[in-house]
């Protein structure tokens, strides 16, 4: 892989992280009481956590790393189509959904990875996704 591939790489995972984010900010709206709504907010915080992580990754100079080796990422597979009716329930099944999913991606990352860097923060990020899958089953 590439220099401009392992971009596209972050970019797509960034933009995932930025699509958690919003996904968590309408959850919130929903959300049928403030102790559940503060938990949902602490998700939130953490998936803006994971959009720095990945920027400052890429700001540090990742160039000077090597790109994991990854033939097909089957990117398709970790994408979660909106649930067909809104209820609060089907939201939540949702979360679960695509936390399951970025989990996949960021220890398909890991797994690939031959710098220990790179191969450590995508195992953190596909840890604190298990978690948040874990919070809201």
């Amino acid at each position: 892989m590439d220099q401009g591939q392992f971009e596209n790489i972050l970019d797509f995972a960034i933009e995932r992280e930025w699509e958690a984010v919003h996904f968590y900010h309408q959850l919130l709206q929903e959300a049928p009481s403030i102790a559940l709504m503060e938990a949902i907010r602490e998700i939130e915080l953490m998936e803006r956590g994971h959009i720095e992580a990945l920027e400052q990754f890429r700001k540090a100079g990742y160039s000077r790393i090597a790109a994991p080796a990854v033939e097909n990422l089957q990117i398709g597979e970790y994408l979660v189509p909106p649930p067909d009716n809104q209820t609060y329930q089907n939201m939540l099944i949702t979360a679960m959904q695509r936390e399951e999913l970025s989990y996949k991606l960021y220890k398909t990352l890991a797994d690939a990875s031959r710098e220990p860097a790179m191969a450590n923060l995508f195992s953190k990020l596909a840890a604190e996704e298990a978690k948040h899958k874990n919070h809201f089953e």
